[in-house]
């Protein structure tokens, strides 16, 4: 038997909030739908209102405000991927939306319902932690603001208040030197990620490292920033030696559990090996 439901589709976050004070939680929130049609099918949520908030412009669009790069919620992965602002701001979030699924998925999925799920194999959650970006939630009473890696606390848990909506994300505006996304998965194509990941480096006028962000998805109940690995190389001019070194403290620094996909020894060590990866390509594209 299907799950029986109302529908609608409010224009506006006033008509949102009203709709959301008069059904509470028998309502649901429609954007993609990519995980919550699943939920419905399988049975597993039952909702008596499904609320479809993909009109309402507050939680659309992509755009620059004065040091932040602004997502809405509702932005496809389809529209990050080829947002130029993304690319030029926050390129590993473009890369990780280009490896979200398929060309199906990728066109209505979307970053707020990705963060929303808080799978530690997130491609979008993953990319959005390791920039340090900062997420918007709105309810009928006002706003909140607070950085993504407070808000997602484990797998499936956030700290979503009954009422609230990810409106936005704030991504620091940042010209790294070097910065990319890496994926580790069971196959090519459509794949949850075994392993995952984004680097980013910003290089001072001698060649030595100024500032780096390394995080990892999938290796523990959220994504994981490997703070010690950062640490080890500032100051530093990547080589062969300072690339294996981090990879050594990466392997060290994760928290993978075994499971279907793979095994916690693996994955502990391909995150080494993937990391050494990235920092050698940066230091084979300046030559070295």
């Amino acid at each position: 038997m299907h799950t029986q439901f109302e529908y609608d589709r409010p224009a506006s976050k006033t008509e949102l909030f009203e709709l959301l004070d008069g059904f509470g939680e028998g309502a649901a929130l429609y954007a993609g739908g990519t995980d919550l049609l699943v939920q419905i099918r399988a049975l597993t949520r039952k909702p008596a209102r499904l609320i479809d908030i993909k009109a309402i412009p507050d939680f659309q669009g992509i755009h620059e405000e004065d040091s932040w790069l602004v997502v809405g919620s509702t932005c496809s992965f389809h529209e990050i991927e080829n947002s130029p602002c993304v690319q030029k701001w926050a390129k590993p979030l473009a890369e990780a939306a280009s490896q979200v699924g398929s060309v199906q998925i990728r066109l209505k999925g979307t970053l707020g319902g990705n963060v929303q799920t808080a799978s530690p194999a997130g491609d979008g959650l993953c990319a959005l932690w390791g920039l340090e970006a900062e997420l918007e939630l709105l309810s009928g009473s006002g706003s909140r603001r607070l950085p993504v890696s407070s808000f997602v606390k484990g797998p499936g848990r956030t700290d979503l208040r009954p009422g609230e909506v990810i409106s936005r994300f704030f991504i620091p505006k940042r010209d790294w030197s070097y910065s990319t996304f890496f994926k580790v998965g069971r196959r090519n194509a459509l794949a949850i990620a075994v392993v995952s990941g984004i680097l980013a480096l910003e290089e001072k006028e001698d060649g030595s490292i100024g500032a780096v962000r390394i995080c990892m998805g999938a290796v523990g109940p959220t994504p994981l920033r490997l703070r010690e690995a950062e640490d080890y190389l500032l100051g530093k001019k990547v080589d062969s030696r300072v690339a294996s070194e981090v990879s050594a403290i990466v392997q060290k620094g994760v928290q993978p559990i075994s499971d279907v996909r793979a095994g916690k020894e693996y994955r502990a060590y391909i995150s080494g090996i993937r990391v050494k990866r990235q920092l050698l390509a940066y230091a084979t594209g300046k030559g070295i």
